[in-house]
């Protein structure tokens, strides 16, 4: 199908394949079976989007109802707690309560008389609650260890107006009493005691424990010891979440620690504005990561490992209006689109694949397109096959009409809008600007001119203007279908119902090469940058394929400074596309891929001789010339 992306003026699969798919056609479903199955597709794509860097389990502003559009389905959302989030509109308006509150937010679908629901818990953080974390993080004892040499231990119990209450597991060795006195009494065995900070405000509290080891009289400890002791807990970490880690034993000189990751892709060590911090990065899965703390005291080397989980991403915005989500076994692309008349469109498409996480790579094809009713439909099923034939058909109507109107036009003298209108089949309501408007959508009038500048033209020179528009689509018939210059609108006419009928002749056969193109499985390298407010964008190259001829790849390829002045374009293979000294040539490959055959849009024909290094570069010469260009594989990214 990839022959129509050319005539479309470069359009890429998707933004075709969402209007093939889109332009309507196939049977509406109408009995409960279908309803019901139109509901399961609907639910996919009722979903939450959450401002970075808020979650579902940690809520502080606004959040947006997404659901797709589709047709016959009806979505209203309701929430178990209006006070905290109230529905309005598609957007879930947050407000803060002073405790953390649990929210669950309901979609319920409708189509027909069948129905469906599809629930999300959120956690909408309390300002209260939240202070008070924030308090009960600053009153970290002062040691970590306490042994003869200073049995002592003071503990805060007054943080900004607030007061911390504190309990220990093992009050017979270290004991508080309601004035926050510490007494610390050592013990027979080495023990770890539990020490349990509260703070509260408006009868709301949050606590946190602390452990401090005690060492028995006389008893010194190593450093291993002195590792075991650090208030270190983390066991998750989600993207973007910076973990802070210890530098040292609190309250104890000499004891620098030092961190290492074995994933440092996964959880880097870096050295923050307050100190080492360890930072999660996304991927595909949950990653186990090793982070180890070392520890040098009094001559002696310990070390310890921490086993962090790093969480997987689930969600990645692809510029302002499209988003990627991910499973364990398909990636969907979801982009909305606003056309000039400020209808919604939703494109999308669902990539099945394998991971291979040492490697960060995923082998992936194409397997779903998103329809505009938001149905998604297989590539190569009968549905898919007739809406593209419709679409076919469809696109190849209109280039007839559009040609027939052009001939109209050019026998006019004079020529005015409302005469291309008319050709057009434009609506006849529309005020002579709108007209201009549309016709300068459709490029039969320049943009360069405003419809003030043309309204105040003489009605000749309007004609002018006009019919140069149409002589100039006239010699772009002439050069697409190489005919002689002299050949009239009859002529044209006649070589577009031609072109249109081997179109429709050769459907079969490209449509079926689209589809075993699409389900071809590439190999990607993926990677996850920071997008800002704490998101990440998806990416990925596909990776050179030695098993693979040159021309069998998922890319281009270039001169070495990927400037692209001498490139090769694959696009529906025996076809190509070749740049060279600033001309593009359409041609054929040969079988093997060794020769390419091509002519530019001027009908002037080049012949390279091609040479496949086998490691991802082509040695390629020009027929006629001394020239011979290198050219470097490039990899395209997934679509």
């Amino acid at each position: 199908m990839k022959k129509f992306f050319r005539v479309l003026g470069g359009l890429t699969a998707l933004s075709f394949l969402a209007a093939v798919i889109s332009c309507g056609g196939g049977s509406t479903p109408n009995s409960p079976a279908d309803d019901t199955l139109a509901l399961e597709a609907a639910k996919r794509g009722i979903a939450i989007k959450y401002t970075a860097p808020d979650k579902a389990e940690h809520v502080t502003q606004d959040v947006t109802l997404l659901s797709e559009s589709t047709s016959g389905v009806s979505v209203t959302w309701t929430s178990s707690n209006s006070e905290v989030i109230k529905i309005e509109s598609a957007v879930g308006k947050v407000t803060s309560p002073k405790k953390d509150t649990k929210v669950t937010l309901t979609a319920t679908l409708k189509k027909g008389k069948e129905t469906a629901t599809k629930t999300f818990d959120l956690t909408v953080i309390g300002t209260v609650s939240e202070q008070l974390r924030h308090i009960i993080g600053t009153v970290t004892p002062p040691k970590a260890v306490v042994y003869d040499s200073d049995p002592t231990l003071t503990l805060s119990n007054m943080v900004s107006g607030t007061t911390i209450a504190w309990t220990s597991d093992h009050p017979e060795i270290i004991k508080i009493d309601e004035s926050g006195t510490v007494t610390v009494t050592l013990p027979a065995a080495k023990t770890a005691v539990v020490l349990t900070a509260t703070a509260t405000k408006e009868a709301i509290s949050e606590s946190k424990k602390f452990t401090v080891t005690v060492y028995p009289a006389g008893g010194t400890p190593t450093a291993e010891d002195m590792l075991s002791s650090i208030n270190f807990t983390a066991k998750k970490a989600s993207a973007g979440e910076q973990l802070p880690l210890p530098s040292e034993i609190t309250g104890v000189s000499g004891t620098q620690i030092t961190w290492a990751s074995d994933k440092p892709q996964s959880l880097t060590v870096e050295t923050g504005y307050s100190g080492e911090q360890a930072t999660a990065h996304p991927d595909l899965r949950d990653i186990t990561v090793k982070l180890t703390a070392t520890l040098e005291y009094n001559g002696q080397t310990a070390s310890k490992v921490f086993e962090i989980t790093v969480e997987r991403i689930t969600e990645a915005p692809h510029g302002s209006s499209a988003t990627y989500t991910f499973t364990d076994s398909t990636i969907t692309y979801i982009h909305e689109t606003i056309d000039h008349d400020g209808n919604h469109h939703t494109n999308g498409a669902q990539w099945a694949y394998t991971l291979d996480k040492e490697k960060r790579q995923i082998t992936a094809y194409k397997s779903h397109l998103l329809s505009d009713d938001g149905r998604w439909i297989a590539i190569g099923s009968a549905e898919d096959k007739q809406l593209q034939k419709d679409y076919t058909e469809e696109y190849l109507t209109q280039e007839i009409n559009e040609a027939t109107a052009l001939k109209t036009l050019s026998e006019k003298d004079p020529v005015t809008l409302r005469d291309c209108g008319r050709a057009l089949g434009l609506d006849s309501s529309l005020t002579e600007e709108e007209l201009y408007k549309e016709l300068q959508n459709r490029q039969y009038i320049p943009h360069d001119t405003t419809y003030e500048e043309f309204a105040a033209l003489p009605d000749d020179q309007k004609s002018t203007t006009i019919k140069q528009v149409i002589d100039s689509s006239k010699q772009m018939y002439i050069k697409r279908f190489n005919l002689s210059s002299d050949t009239d609108w009859t002529r044209i006419l006649e070589a577009v119902n031609k072109w249109a009928q081997q179109e429709r002749d050769s459907f079969e056969k490209e449509f079926q090469e689209w589809v075993n193109e699409s389900k071809t499985p590439h190999v990607y390298a993926y990677s996850f940058h920071p997008f800002g407010g704490g998101q990440y964008s998806f990416e990925t190259t596909a990776v050179y394929d030695r098993t693979k001829k040159w021309f069998e790849q998922a890319g281009r390829y270039s001169d070495n400074s990927g400037s692209y002045e001498v490139a090769f374009d694959l696009y529906n293979l025996p076809n190509a596309g070749f740049r060279y000294n600033n001309q593009g040539y359409d041609g054929t490959l040969n079988g093997d891929g060794t020769e390419f055959k091509g002519k530019n849009s001027d009908g002037e024909e080049i012949t390279c001789n091609i040479t496949d290094n086998k490691d991802g570069t082509l040695s390629v010469s020009i027929a006629g010339t001394s020239e011979t260009y290198t050219l470097n594989f490039r990899g395209s990214s997934l679509w």
